[in-house]
């Protein structure tokens, strides 16, 4: 099953062009907010990241966090602790060397949480074949709809915790939804396929604008600190144009043809 990379810049629309696409029938994953949910979810990432950055990254957890802590070795054993982004953001800010060793340890694990994700769809695409070879793949319908996993909300799981999508519709391919995926090849490599959504720069100041806040300042320092679009388009094999003029949906059936038309000589 294919996976399209859809990456863009802070305010180039990429969030709202992947809501057209789950609205389709794609399910797409929101990269950002999964690996948010994994310093929670994954007991793993939560300890290494400890072990990297130290225990005051941790939230409280509360009287018997702190009775704890003196004698629990590692962050999975702290009831309630939790990783606390913003003095994780704070350790890492401005030093380099200590930020890619966050990366080596988060990528790994988002593409872990991907793929075990994706595979729900493919599963899915399988049990329909046998379905219609009359093959008998020993699943249950619920089992189907949820990759396996009982007591999962069946649009939950095709969007990546957006709704719009159903797991047992096998659909043609998915979404990997990242704002810097081109810049980083280890993240790359799930990608069979990039979209990139370009956006003049003052209409994304706006939307940065409206949506965040902040001043036209801060706001441009956020792009500088990203690929330029003319950046993305170099490396990507599909664009679609986000100025409020250019009609979107248009653009994204095209992208949805080219990508589930059959390849002919």
């Amino acid at each position: 099953m294919i996976t399209l990379a859809c990456t863009g810049g802070i305010g180039s629309g990429k969030s709202y062009i992947c809501k057209i696409f789950s609205a389709m029938g794609v399910p797409v994953y929101d990269s950002d907010s999964r690996t948010k949910a994994l310093y929670d979810e994954d007991p793993q990432l939560r300890s290494a990241l400890v072990d990297l950055l130290g225990r005051d990254i941790l939230t409280d957890g509360g009287d018997e966090a702190v009775a704890c802590a003196s004698a629990c070795d590692s962050a999975n054993a702290v009831p309630g602790a939790r990783i606390n982004r913003r003095a994780m953001a704070a350790k890492i800010f401005g030093n380099p060397s200590l930020m890619k060793k966050v990366k080596e340890l988060v990528y790994p694990a988002v593409i872990k949480d991907f793929t075990k994700w994706k595979s729900q769809f493919e599963n899915a695409a399988h049990n329909a074949a046998d379905i219609v070879t009359g093959g008998q793949s020993g699943n249950s319908s619920d089992d189907v709809a949820t990759g396996g996993q009982s007591g999962s909300n069946s649009d939950d799981v095709a969007t990546g915790g957006q709704s719009g999508s159903n797991v047992a519709s096998a659909p043609p391919f998915v979404i990997f939804e990242s704002a810097i995926i081109l810049e980083n090849p280890d993240v790359l490599v799930v990608a069979d396929k990039v979209l990139t959504i370009s956006s003049p720069l003052e209409i994304r100041i706006n939307r940065v604008k409206k949506r965040d806040g902040g001043t036209d300042e801060e706001i441009r320092a956020r792009l500088n600190s990203q690929w330029t679009d003319e950046q993305r388009e170099a490396r990507a094999d599909f664009v679609i144009v986000s100025d409020n003029k250019t009609a979107l949906l248009p653009q994204v059936e095209n992208v949805y043809v080219k990508l589930t038309s059959p390849v002919t000589d």
